[in-house]
């Protein structure tokens, strides 16, 4: 797909990090109240109208000539190597995590079922200690299995409605989302098993909202978009809790996230800007996926302290960087390699040809030494 959307992607990526740095501040403070990013897991429901913009600009003219199987694959293909990298750093962190303690008295069938579960995505608990989460292993995944969900209506359904029934569609998501977080009074929701009938209503409303504003082609342009749009996100997740802390989350995701998404679409980056939405974009995903067990480590080192206040920051400034770096290379190394050899498009040593050509020299020079090893390109 062309790249049209750069600042799309760039704040995709900017909300990510925020994402993590939520995570990393829950390590600290007990209170979202407390927290400094206190509406961070509103960019889970911008993630979600994203999708649903980018998927109708990829895939609603290429329904007459593509089948449900072959979009449901692509889908697959495109999420599903980072979803199993997650869940197996995910288990691999249970299993090690305090020797083994959490281990006692969990049935290995349980743990088995619970592995088959996610590694289709499905909701299961039966974990202690897991905070009634609906994927036990690696959290976000939850918001994955919502994706999956509306990816697999869209593919039979969304896709062939007209925008008078998206209209519809949409009014009737934006008012179930609104009494939700009225009820709830948070959208930080879907993701335990207590309010997980609000993960459907967060995903219907955003992405069909996406997938409209697509096919509206409303746009709208301003200068230095980037930079603004970040700020703007910045200060929306800032902002404190408040009494009625529900409904300005609604009012964050039903209005103000709409025109964000279409001042995105309808600028573009400028300069060294261009470069870094682009970076930005790539990584989003696997930081977003790969997190997770990454900071479950970190707390455990930090509740097996003490520390001292600069050892601290240090500590939450290079775990940040760690999950970054480790997104980066996930990218490269692991899930653009398996994406192209599942879509048969290359095996893994033609993704990266110099990278991959000189240690696959290496390693065949290893193995007989007194062999001419291959020039590497």
């Amino acid at each position: 797909m062309q790249r049209k959307f750069d600042i799309l992607d760039g704040l995709r990526g900017i909300l990510a990090v925020l994402v993590v740095a939520y995570h990393i501040l829950q390590i600290f403070y007990q209170s979202i109240a407390r927290l400094p990013l206190h509406h961070a897991y509103l960019a889970v429901d911008f993630f979600f109208l994203l999708s649903g913009f980018v998927i109708g600009y990829a895939y609603d003219h290429r329904w007459q000539v593509m089948s449900k199987k072959t979009f449901l694959k692509a889908r697959f293909i495109r999420l599903h190597p980072l979803a199993i990298a997650g869940l197996a750093m995910g288990l691999l962190n249970f299993v090690l995590y305090n020797n083994g303690s959490n281990l006692a008295g969990i049935s290995p069938w349980i743990i088995l079922m619970m592995v088959t579960l996610h590694s289709f995505l499905l909701p299961y608990t039966g974990m202690r200690d897991s905070g009634d989460q609906t994927h036990a292993f690696n959290g976000p995944s939850w918001s994955l299995f919502q994706e999956y969900l509306v990816n697999i209506v869209y593919a039979f359904i969304g896709h062939k409605l007209s925008q008078k029934m998206l209209g519809v569609l949409i009014a009737v998501s934006a008012i179930l989302l609104s009494f939700g977080a009225y009820r709830t009074n948070t959208l930080h929701v879907g993701w335990d098993w207590t309010n997980f009938w609000m993960g459907p209503v967060r995903v219907f409303f955003s992405f069909f909202a996406g997938l409209f504003i697509f096919r509206s082609g409303f746009k709208l342009s301003i200068p230095f978009a980037f930079p603004v749009l970040s700020l703007v996100l910045l200060i929306l997740v800032m902002l404190p809790v408040y009494e009625w802390n529900g409904l300005y989350d609604a009012f964050c995701v039903v209005i103000l996230f709409p025109v964000i998404l279409a001042i995105g679409a309808g600028s573009q980056p400028s300069g060294n800007f261009a470069s870094l939405t682009r970076l930005s974009g790539e990584i989003s995903y696997p930081l977003y996926m790969l997190h997770a067990p990454i900071l479950s480590l970190f707390a455990l080192w930090v509740h097996n302290g003490p520390h001292s206040s600069l050892v601290l920051k240090i500590g939450t400034i290079a775990v940040l960087g760690i999950c970054i770096l480790f997104a980066w290379l996930m990218l490269h190394y692991f899930d653009k390699p398996v994406r192209a050899w599942l879509s048969g498009n290359a095996g893994f040593r033609q993704i990266r040809p110099s990278m991959y050509r000189q240690f696959f020299a290496r390693f065949q020079a290893y193995k007989a030494p007194n062999a001419p090893a291959p020039r590497p390109n």
